[in-house]
């Protein structure tokens, strides 16, 4: 029988309670240690990093696409499966279509202080959103409509959720030519696919063209998504 409503746990449940939040304590700082150690971040900010990843991690400890799903409808108001698709994209950096805590604290930590050469990793990870190790035309359109939607929803001052905002049909035909025009010139050998070996040449030698492509993943709105 169970215990009765009300009435303290036997001791020996008690020490084995005490003894599992202990455990899980020594685990905690063990991984804390061994992140701050091997990424180089702050002891102290490793340690908000991981209770974070506690927070949404599964028993496996994992965050899967769908706790994903989940986190975003919660903090963004969308089902989107392109942001689900880039976002996911950004922390899942092995492609194991689940991100564990290195992941998680590595990608948070990038996407605020990134080399140029790490930007253009998380920035091609997004874009390949099937993660086949090429942008397509239609990756890269979808990905200029989301980072179009995104920036309105920053102008509209975060008042309406992501799947609130909507494009008029002169804003879908600009920034559809404006894709085009950056996948053509990324494409360099016209195999209908950019390379990463292309994308990286692409976003070295065109400013622009790489601060626009970074404005849609590495953005606030993005790093607010676990942060606020």
């Amino acid at each position: 029988m169970g215990n009765q409503p009300g009435k303290t746990p036997p001791i020996s449940s008690r020490s084995s309670q005490k003894a599992e939040k202990e455990s899980k304590e020594v685990a905690k700082q063990h991984d804390v240690e061994y992140l701050a150690r091997e990424t180089r971040i702050g002891r102290e900010q490793v340690e908000k990093m991981t209770d974070l990843f506690a927070k949404y991690a599964d028993k496996q400890g994992q965050i899967t696409k769908e706790n994903f799903r989940t986190i975003l409808k919660e903090k963004v108001g969308s089902e989107h499966s392109t942001l689900i698709a880039a976002v996911f994209n950004v922390f899942d950096a092995n492609a194991s279509k689940s991100i564990d805590l290195r992941e998680f604290v590595l990608a948070l930590h990038l996407l605020t202080n990134p080399t140029p050469d790490q930007a253009i990793d998380i920035c091609f990870r997004s874009i390949d959103l099937n993660n086949d190790g090429n942008i397509t035309k239609g990756e890269m359109k979808e990905m200029a409509l989301l980072g179009a939607k995104l920036k309105k929803r920053v102008g509209a001052l975060m008042t309406k959720s992501f799947d609130g905002v909507s494009l008029t049909i002169p804003e879908v035909s600009e920034v559809n030519a404006r894709a085009e025009k950056m996948f053509e010139m990324m494409d360099v050998d016209k195999s209908r696919g950019v390379s990463k070996e292309e994308f990286a040449a692409a976003m070295k030698s065109n400013p622009e063209l790489a601060s626009y492509i970074q404005s849609i993943i590495m953005n606030d709105d993005i790093r607010g998504i676990f942060t606020k």
